[in-house]
């Protein structure tokens, strides 16, 4: 729509008016002319009038002249207040349309996680960390102490891991780092905390457990951490597993307690059992547990008891050895698959762990002496029970303990 000039606006009030003119051949036209002049309603000067050689002569005023000014003036107020209005809620709109589009952009930015902090390099207070770019891979090994050389043909691997969050809005994840052989042999676990922010990992520490000779067994964080390790320290009890409650706020500060102690014979009850439909001769070695006898009472404890890894398994002949099982993950019959080092057990009472043992087709068809016995050792070190075995003393391989009665995982 054009704007309306002040002169279409004077037109509009005198025709609406119906004001006469002050002589009988007037118009609305010479009506402005007289009063506002040529240039008036552009708000310019009024421009000067042409010379003329006669003096033109003074006209006296009419009332009509009178209240045309009068209308004049009037329009001229009310229509620079109009003008003023226009302007101010224009302005205001403009103002929120700007205040909206910087409140959607925010918007935008964080759910694209681009939003920015208070302070360079840090997570606004109470931000949500799902609102930040996380990064594709996880953070780098920051540590000194895991030396993968020591463990031939392992490579440093990234296992469990899980997210903090202090009282004083820093959050992070807490990463599992540990040395895996292809045979599932691996090293001691080290725990570091990085903290995320601006989508890119900040290195902050390593805890103070585990140490040297301990396997992760499970980790749960928040303001604190729970860390439970699988204990295979020399001088301690191998196979226990140990809990350290650590404070994340202060990783310096914690305390730690044993949770499960290792199988011992006396938990377990021992099977050895033939697997028919594999594919090459195999069997499955089982351990219930049934309980630990009270010395004094004779009644039997439902306590749990831990395992890990691969049991020592030997086939024998007349008291002498033939050959020892080769440790493998798996194998045509089993084993574990589903992850790159043997699972850490909590053995509840009444509940089976299971490890198969299996033979290669190649050997089983060679000319090996045969074993009458195998010889087995759990990881821990205990000393199981010779069980009575007719299996071809070579080529054998035995699979890690897996927490179920199949022997595969």
């Amino acid at each position: 729509m054009t704007a309306k000039t002040l002169t279409d606006e004077l037109r509009s009030v005198l025709l609406f008016h119906a004001l006469e003119a002050p002589e009988p051949n007037a118009t609305v036209d010479r009506i402005l002319a007289e009063t506002v002049g040529t240039v008036t309603a552009l708000g310019l000067h009024d421009e000067a009038p042409e010379s003329s050689a006669e003096p033109r002569p003074r006209r006296r005023l009419s009332l009509q002249h009178l209240m045309a000014a009068a209308v004049v003036g009037v329009l001229l107020i009310s229509v620079a207040g109009i003008n003023s209005f226009r302007n101010r809620n224009a302005g205001q709109t403009a103002t929120e349309a700007s205040q909206d589009q910087v409140s959607q952009r925010q918007q935008d930015d964080a759910a694209a996680g681009g939003a920015t902090a208070g302070s360079a390099g840090q997570p606004a207070p109470g931000a949500d960390l799902s609102a930040e770019a996380k990064p594709v891979a996880p953070p780098a090994y920051a540590g000194q102490r895991l030396d993968c050389a020591t463990i031939p043909g392992s490579k440093l691997t990234v296992g469990q891991s899980d997210r903090f969050k202090l009282l004083s809005d820093v959050e992070g994840y807490l990463f599992e780092y540990l040395c895996v052989a292809p045979d599932g042999r691996r090293s001691a676990s080290e725990v570091q905390m990085f903290q995320l922010a601006a989508g890119k990992w900040q290195y902050m520490q390593t805890l103070p457990h585990p140490n040297a000779y301990e396997h992760l067994e499970s980790l749960s964080a928040g303001a604190t951490a729970y860390i439970q390790f699988s204990v295979h320290r020399p001088g301690g009890v191998p196979g226990e597993i140990r809990r350290a409650v650590v404070d994340l706020s202060n990783p310096t500060d914690d305390s730690s307690y044993f949770v499960v102690e290792p199988c011992l014979r006396e938990h377990l009850e021992v099977t050895l059992t033939p697997l028919p439909d594999a594919a090459a001769p195999a069997w499955r070695l089982s351990l219930r547990n049934q309980g630990r006898t009270d010395p004094v009472t004779g009644s039997r404890s439902d306590a749990a008891c831990a395992l890990e890894g691969f049991p020592r398994v030997s086939a024998q002949r007349d008291g002498d050895i033939l050959s020892t099982a080769t440790p493998t993950m798996n194998g045509p019959a089993g084993g574990v698959s589903r992850q790159k080092a043997p699972p850490i057990i909590i053995l509840t009472r009444g509940a089976t762990a299971s490890a198969v043992i299996e033979q290669s087709s190649r050997a089983a068809a060679g000319s090996c002496l045969r074993s009458d016995q195998l010889a087995v050792t759990l990881p821990n070190g205990v000393s199981l029970d010779r069980l009575p075995a007719e299996v071809a003393g070579c080529g054998l391989v035995v699979h890690p303990l897996v927490g179920n009665a199949r022997g595969s995982d």
